[in-house]
């Protein structure tokens, strides 16, 4: 699914997707409903970057690498994580962490 974007619709790629057997299906950018699942995992990622970065608004940016991860956690429907279905493998997991335990200050900092 895909927004009728020209690098979509040219002919090079046109040709590319129907040789690779992939049948494109262009929506409008006005008219998010004809691909409801984007639509859900958009209101989904909203809904964690606003519980991440509800005392600092303008840092959802920040917490987009951890709204995606957490998002990757297993859905149901897929009866996998949305990181196995594309990526054929489970995520890394995060590894537990204790303060003052890295030599370096500033890694302790940002761990």
């Amino acid at each position: 699914m895909s927004d009728r974007d020209p690098v979509f619709t040219s002919k090079l790629w046109t040709n590319f997707f129907t040789l690779a057997g992939v049948k494109l299906r262009l929506n409008s950018a006005f008219r998010s409903q004809t691909d409801g699942q984007s639509e859900v995992t958009n209101s989904i990622l909203g809904i964690y970057l606003r519980c991440l970065a509800v005392d600092r608004p303008c840092s959802w940016l920040h917490w987009l690498p951890w709204a995606e991860y957490y998002y990757n956690s297993y859905q149901s429907a897929l009866q996998a994580t949305p990181f196995q279905v594309v990526y054929g493998r489970l995520p890394l997991t995060l590894l537990s962490y204790e303060p003052r335990v890295a030599r370096v200050f500033a890694l302790d900092r940002q761990l």
